[in-house]
Formats: structure tokens, C-alpha cells, sequence
């Protein structure tokens, strides 16, 4: 008898074999995570529940497909497993962790019992998004000579060669393209400008390359694309260039290089939001001061009347508080719903950066409201910053 089967059946004896942990995790759960079949058959037998979900909806069939467990997949499958389908909280199947993960056995087994490969995730994913996304080459291969549509994109309209060649995965992305595929790191960048790629082409959210590159702080990816004729002031479907990304992110060397090349620091989005506003939020304190040196306005409204200084006030960045102030940021100016700096600070609870807005002439009772007692409402247009995480 292995230490394994001993130890649970001297742990089952009177015990719930289907009790839960506080993640709804059960002692079947952990067995398929490990591989251990003899545990699972013993659990089973007393009575352990193989579709019973964790509090991410994840079943034991997820577990086994996840870790690759070929031989607890078709365990659980054969003996009790209700739905081979089963989705967990974000719309994932088996099928999708067995891909997610590289786990072509496992892949192939799912696919002969079933197994739905054109089954979208809540985001979009299917097993081929995740399989190029990772890297998976031998499972990429295998679900398109299974009739998997290569060009469907997830929700933000990315598909399988856009995964594949965000992150870098070269191999997957020649293969996607010698298969067809619609047309990071620089050679996949390189490669796909050399296939005809359009260096300016938009996604559904109207993100180019340079953007995504910007994000993610590639600079050397950046310096190629301007070179090929990327458009450093493109806006996406909501007005962000590559400059706003790369200031809520606070890759410094990236904002350099993109304003050395013409960006331009006070551009606004849709909403009115500027690189500085963006920066502001995420409390990036250096990115603030070469962007002031470059420029940019602090003084800039966004639609509904912020400026840098109610952005960081309302974060509690007290650093860049003080330096905004020393750039001539008006401490008393109102937003369009006659709210100040001080408001907003006061409304979040900072109270070291109230004190010091008061130690610079903020006045309370400034605009049409009186200072509020601290609460936690969420700013609308605050909140739109958030689309950048």
C-alpha cells in the first residue's frame, strides 16, 4: 500500500471525504493537483464527489487537465465526471487549462470525449488562444489540423497570431502565419513587418503595435516601429496614444525616446486626459518632472474639469502633491462640479496631503461645496483611468 492511499484512508475514516477548505478546495482536488490515482479511486469510493467545484468553479476534471495528468483525466472521466464541458468561473473548460498549459495527451483525449474546442472563456479565449499565447507550439499545430479557426479574435479583438507575437513566441508565429493566419519582441516585430504586417494596423480598440509596446516598456520594439512609419501620436477608439500608456506605467526611458520623436505630452484622450493626468494617478513621481520639462501642462483640464493636482490629491501621492504645487499647479482650481484638490483629498481620507494642501493656501470652503467629511464614493471619470491596469 503506498504512504499515499495509507494516508487517506486513515484520514477518511469518519471523515467528509467531500469537505471543503475555505476556497472550496477538497482532498480530491488536491489529489488530482498531484497525479495521485490510487488516492482518487479510494476518495471515489468512499463516496468523494468528482464534480464538486471550488469556489472559482474549478472540478477535479480542471485540476487533472491543468497539472496533465493523462491517466486522472480519463479516470475521472470514465467514472463520474458529469461534463467533460464543464465551464469554471471565467468560462474555462478542461480543455482550456490542458492547452493553457502544453499538455498535448491531455489536449487530444479531452478533444476524442467531447471536448468543445471552439468553447470561448467570459474574456474570449479558446484552447488555441491560450496554447500560442504560451508558447504551445505542438498543441498549436494539433487544434488547427483539428478545423480550429485561427483568425477568431478574444473580445478585444486579438487573435491567436497577436497573442503569440505580443509575447514573443517566434515559432508560434511563423507557423500561425504559414498556416494563413491574418496579418513584443523585435524579431517577431521584424518578422511580421516583413510579411506586410501594417506597422499602424488597429485592433477593435483601435491599439496599434505601439502601443501594446509602449505598455509593456519595449523600447527596442518602439525605436523599430517609428522607424518603419508608426504614427507616435495615434489614438486608440478612446483617444490614449502610446505616450499615455507609457506614462501610467511610468517607463521613463520610453517616454524619452517617444517625445525625442515628436509625442506630444498634452495630448487628451476622449475624456480629456493628458500624460501627466495618467502619471498622476499611478504616482509616478520621475515621470511627472520630465514630462513638466518637456512641456506638459499641470494646469491642463480633463473633461470634467481635473487637473494633475486633483488627480494625485485624490490618490494620496503626497510627493507629487508638493511637486505639482511647485509647478505652479493653482491649488484652489475647481473641477465642473466646483470641487478643488482639497475636496478630493479630504473625500479619500488623505490626511497628510490635506494638511499640506491647506499649508498652501487651499481653501475650504472654496467653490460651491463645503469640504466633505472623508468617504469612499467613486469618481466617474477617475475611474476610467483604471482601463490603463
Amino acid at each position: 500500500m503506498s504512504p499515499n492511499i495509507s494516508s487517506a484512508k486513515g484520514l477518511s475514516q469518519g471523515a467528509d471525504v467531500n469537505k471543503q477548505s475555505s476556497d472550496g478546495i477538497t482532498a480530491l482536488h488536491h489529489a488530482a493537483f498531484k497525479g495521485h490515482l490510487d488516492v482518487i479511486k479510494y476518495l471515489r469510493s468512499q463516496g468523494g464527489d468528482v464534480n464538486k467545484q471550488s469556489n472559482n468553479g474549478l472540478t477535479t476534471l480542471h485540476v487533472a487537465a491543468f497539472s496533465g495528468h493523462l491517466d486522472v483525466t480519463k479516470y475521472i472521466i470514465r467514472h463520474g465526471a458529469a461534463e467533460v464541458n464543464k465551464e469554471d468561473k471565467d468560462g474555462e473548460t478542461a480543455l482550456h487549462q490542458a492547452a493553457f498549459n502544453g499538455h498535448l495527451d491531455v489536449t487530444k483525449y479531452l478533444l476524442s470525449q467531447g471536448g468543445d474546442v471552439k468553447k470561448e472563456s467570459n474574456i474570449g479565449f479558446t484552447a488555441l488562444h491560450g496554447a500560442s499565447q504560451n508558447g504551445h507550439l505542438d498543441v498549436t499545430k494539433y487544434l488547427i489540423n483539428q478545423g480550429v479557426d485561427m483568425n477568431s479574435g478574444v473580445n478585444n479583438g486579438r487573435t491567436a497570431l497577436h497573442l503569440a507575437a505580443q509575447v514573443g513566441h517566434l515559432d508560434v508565429t511563423k507557423y500561425l502565419l504559414s498556416q494563413g493566419a491574418e496579418v513584443g519582441h523585435l524579431d517577431v516585430t521584424n518578422y511580421l513587418l516583413s510579411q506586410g504586417a501594417e506597422v499602424n494596423k488597429e485592433g477593435n480598440d483601435g491599439s496599434t503595435a505601439l502601443h501594446l509596446a509602449a505598455q509593456n516598456g519595449h523600447l527596442d520594439i518602439i525605436k523599430y516601429l517609428l522607424s518603419q512609419g508608426a504614427d507616435v501620436n495615434k489614438q486608440s477608439n478612446d483617444g490614449i496614444t502610446a505616450l499615455h500608456h507609457a506614462a501610467f506605467n511610468g517607463h521613463l526611458d520610453v517616454i524619452k525616446y517617444l517625445t525625442s520623436q515628436g509625442g506630444d505630452v498634452n495630448k487628451q484622450s476622449n475624456n480629456g486626459l493628458t500624460t501627466l493626468h495618467v502619471a498622476a494617478f499611478s504616482g509616478h513621481l520621475d515621470v511627472i518632472k520630465y514630462l513638466t520639462s518637456q512641456g506638459g501642462d499641470v494646469n491642463k483640464q480633463s473633461n470634467n474639469g481635473l487637473t494633475t493636482l486633483h488627480v494625485a490629491a485624490r490618490e494620496g501621492h503626497l510627493d507629487v502633491t508638493k511637486y505639482l504645487l511647485s509647478q505652479g499647479a493653482e491649488v484652489n482650481k475647481e473641477d465642473n462640479d466646483g470641487e478643488t484638490a482639497l475636496h478630493l483629498a479630504s473625500k479619500k481620507g488623505h490626511l497628510d496631503v490635506t494638511k499640506y494642501l491647506f499649508s498652501q493656501g487651499a481653501n475650504m470652503n472654496n467653490g460651491a461645496i463645503k469640504v466633505p467629511l472623508a468617504e469612499n464614493t467613486e469618481d466617474p471619470t477617475l475611474s476610467i483611468l483604471k482601463l490603463f491596469t
